[in-house]
């Protein structure tokens, strides 16, 4: 018997970016940091970066892919904010560069901020996960979480589906298998 067994490889990356107060310069290098990080990561691996990306980037932002004639959706319909801010452009166009796509914005919830301002009594979309785009249909969920600790983020959570066939409530996993070869 021979058993195949995929293995799915995921590249899990953590990134705080300088908030809008900081210089360019700041920015221009964590992005081309976090571009570096990536393109370590093994070419079959499923991208998933948490960030907090202290900026907006808005919904259904399609950007021109430097590398083929595609266009990228690095956001869906969903979003606290409408359009992207200045500093969210940046974001937008590495996320394009690396073919990520914001997961949350894809499904629809009743709220998406994970971030008070106490200055400005106002709340933002700042905290996000993006995925490779080409898993985006193995995410399952992502929403914001409740607070956990006295900060004024709410944590993000992502379910991701990690086999390709999940069984219905009532039918035996045994009987779809469909991976071994004699």
């Amino acid at each position: 018997f021979f058993i195949y067994i995929e293995i799915l490889v995921y590249f899990v990356i953590s990134a705080y970016h300088p908030d809008s107060k900081r210089d360019d310069d700041e920015h221009v290098s964590l992005i081309s940091t976090l571009g570096d990080v990536i393109s370590r990561a093994p070419k079959d691996a499923i991208i998933v970066s948490g960030e907090d990306i202290n900026s907006q980037l808005g919904r259904n932002i399609l950007i021109d892919n430097e590398d083929s004639s595609l266009h990228s959706k690095i956001t869906g319909p969903f979003s606290h904010h409408i359009h992207p801010n200045d500093s969210g452009m940046p974001v937008a166009r590495h996320a394009t560069a690396h073919n990520l796509t914001s997961a949350a914005s894809w499904f629809q919830k009743r709220r998406y901020d994970t971030h008070f301002c106490h200055l400005t009594k106002t709340y933002l979309q700042l905290d996000r996960v993006f995925v490779s785009s080409s898993a985006q249909k193995t995410v399952v969920s992502c929403a914001r979480g409740k607070q956990l600790t006295h900060s004024d983020h709410l944590p993000v959570y992502i379910t991701l589906r990690v086999t390709k066939y999940i069984p219905r409530k009532h039918e035996n996993f045994k009987k779809r298998r469909r991976h071994f070869h004699r």
